[in-house]
């Protein structure tokens, strides 16, 4: 009996024992599974590499790719790597520990690819999606507009420009004066705009800007155009049938030195430059309507040259430069000519020399030497030089022994210190049924001093010739002296003939219709009327002179001189 219950008690100490290991297990397994080796067990998240990272996406700007993408669980941080081929293989350039990163070690207009991986202390994920970009330049403000004109209507300004590759809108600036300052009217959103808060009678400048998000574009050329009821006169001929004329339009059919082929976009700046400086005959074909050529730089003629416009071309300086140059460095030569003919020369701003060594002048064409005619041609609001002595020709400047014929020409609001129209320096004038109206010489203190001479025609030099029949030269301005023509011979040998002319409305301080010094002259069959003899910028009036002459006028019984 004893023996038994020796044998139960050990046997109950024994499970009890058990029971309390069974019990410890239960509450820390931990301990169970290191005390076994790691048997069977599941590992733990931190014993694994982290999966790969997904959508990754790269976006190019000006000399950066920027890379995002969706974090792995369990990465420290992720390698980026690039290549530049498709598909690699690639490079590591970065470890960034975020979803985002920007790579600045790119070249503008270069195709990059991109992988990324996740990393933690176990190990690197595989590579995920490849995501390819450009890096590209950034955005920029439009270049400025091209070729705008300035149109005169009623009480209305048209303009029209070529548009700006990636301009939202344009900036129309307005000023009173030539070259600025502009003030901003109105920002269309196309290239064309009227403008209805105008002055009949006076003239406006323009320049135009592009606009995109970006910012804005420098000027364009600057255009001017004065509005008034009436537009401007055509090229009229006044007493062809009595006055001959001493040179006709050259035959230009079968001509091949042809600018443009038929389309206003085809007649560019750079197809005219060429025919130009091939020289002959220069024809245009830009489309039926009239067309508007605005050059941002003067052409030079240096052979015997032709350009007809067929009454459908502007030449158009845009307030900025002179159109044509003739320059043979030679001032006693008379070739080559250039011959310009059913034609517009607009717009055009020359003020310096051009490397004549001689005054200043010419606001649409410079001669200096050869000889230059010019028929049924058209000369609007071309601008020279505002102030000098001997500065001359809003449109035309002449200088040296050649001669300049005019014959059947329109030249209307030009403007030079000395001869608003035209200006003549050693150089003959033949002037036949031209119309030469509304110009300005705009200098101070007559000769010598700093022009202001001749309100339509400056002549000046020695043994210098003006033949004039059948035009007229009315309603110009000058501030001393000669408001239509100014003419003096340095060699007291210069010779004027004058025949079935009109100098109506003309004015300046002295000698309001015309001023002759040193010629022998004729005026016949002409009327010097309505002339004004005033002060002027505080000078004058020194006489009540329709004319003024300081040596001898030959027959004058036939003209009607008076107020």
């Amino acid at each position: 009996m004893r023996l038994r219950a020796l044998r139960s008690s050990s046997w109950l100490k024994i499970s009890l024992f058990a029971m309390l290991l069974a019990c410890n297990a239960c509450s820390n397994p931990g301990s169970n599974s290191s005390s076994n080796g790691g048997g069977n067990s599941a590992p733990t998240a931190a014993s694994t590499a982290p999966v790969a990272p997904l959508n990754l996406t790269a976006a190019g700007g000006h000399q950066q790719i920027s890379l995002a993408w969706t974090g792995s669980t369990g990465a420290n941080s992720y390698n980026v790597k690039r290549a530049a081929t498709n598909g690699g293989p690639y490079t590591t350039v970065a470890a960034p520990a975020g979803t985002s990163y920007t790579d600045t070690t790119v070249t503008n207009g270069t195709t990059y690819y991109y992988v990324v991986t996740a990393v933690n202390a176990t190990g690197e994920s595989g590579d995920s999606n490849q995501a390819g970009a450009t890096a590209t330049a950034a955005p920029t403000a439009p270049a400025a507009p091209l070729n705008l004109t300035a149109t005169g209507g009623n009480q209305q300004i048209s303009l029209a420009l070529t548009a700006s590759a990636g301009a939202n809108s344009y900036n129309v600036k307005r000023s009173a004066s030539n070259g600025g300052p502009y003030t901003t009217v109105a920002s269309p959103a196309g290239t064309s705009y009227t403008d209805t808060t105008v002055t009949n009678g006076t003239t406006y400048y323009y320049v135009v800007t592009a606009v995109n998000a970006t910012g804005e574009s420098g000027n364009s050329n600057q255009a001017s155009a004065t509005p008034s009821a009436t537009p401007p006169a055509p090229p009229t001929n006044p007493g062809t049938s009595s006055c001959a004329t001493p040179i006709s339009a050259v035959n230009t059919a079968g001509n091949t030195n042809v600018v443009g082929d038929g389309t206003p976009a085809s007649c560019t700046e750079s197809a005219f430059e060429a025919a130009v400086a091939t020289g002959g005959i220069v024809t245009f074909q830009c489309g039926p309507s009239p067309y508007k050529l605005v050059l941002s730089s003067t052409k030079s003629i240096t052979k015997d040259t032709v350009i007809d416009g067929g009454n459908l071309v502007t030449l158009d300086g845009g307030g900025q430069v002179r159109q044509l140059l003739l320059n043979n460095n030679n001032f006693d030569s008379t070739t080559p000519t250039l011959t310009l003919q059913n034609i517009t020369l607009a717009n055009g701003h020359g003020t310096d020399n051009a490397g004549t060594g001689a005054p200043t002048g010419g606001g649409a064409v410079y001669r200096y030497g050869g000889t230059l005619n010019v028929i049924h041609t058209q000369f609007i609001n071309n601008i020279g030089p505002a102030s000098g002595q001997d500065s001359a020709g809003g449109a035309i400047y002449s200088v040296g022994v050649g001669t300049t014929t005019v014959v059947g020409s329109t030249f209307q609001g030009n403007q030079a210190s000395d001869g608003g129209a035209l200006g003549n320096l050693g150089a003959s004038v033949d002037l036949v049924n031209d119309t030469i109206q509304g110009n300005q010489a705009t200098g101070t203190g007559g000769n010598p001093g700093s022009g202001t001479n001749g309100g339509g025609v400056y002549m000046d030099g020695a043994h210098i010739v003006i033949t004039m029949c059948g035009t007229h030269i009315d309603s110009n301005q000058g501030n001393a002296y000669g408001g239509g023509l100014f003419f003096v011979d340095d060699a007291l040998a210069g010779t004027a003939t004058i025949d079935q002319f009109t100098f109506d409305g003309n004015a300046t301080a002295f000698a309001g219709g015309l001023y002759l010094q040193d010629a022998t002259g004729t005026l016949t069959n002409s009327s010097v009327i309505d002339y004004q003899v005033k002060v002027i910028d505080g000078v004058g009036p020194y006489g009540t002179n329709a004319f003024f002459d300081a040596d001898s006028l030959g027959s004058l019984s036939t003209d009607d001189i008076g107020p």
